[in-house]
């Protein structure tokens, strides 16, 4: 679990890139670009567990 503090950062962190995402994106409304923000930060995030040798496994949605 996280912390509070930690929690208030992610989400500051997540605003403010939701914001720049819909200056970027006129057409996207703050739903959209709120799963675009937190797709790209996945994403990296999987980039960096193999660039340092981890495993990621695929789960197929039900």
């Amino acid at each position: 679990m996280k912390c509070p503090t930690c929690a208030q950062l992610i989400r500051r962190d997540l605003e403010g890139a939701t914001k720049a995402r819909i200056a970027t994106r006129p057409d996207a409304g703050p739903a959209q670009a709120r799963h675009i923000v937190r797709l790209e930060q996945r994403v990296a995030e999987l980039a960096l567990t193999l660039s340092q040798g981890g495993r990621i496994t695929l789960v197929r949605p039900r």
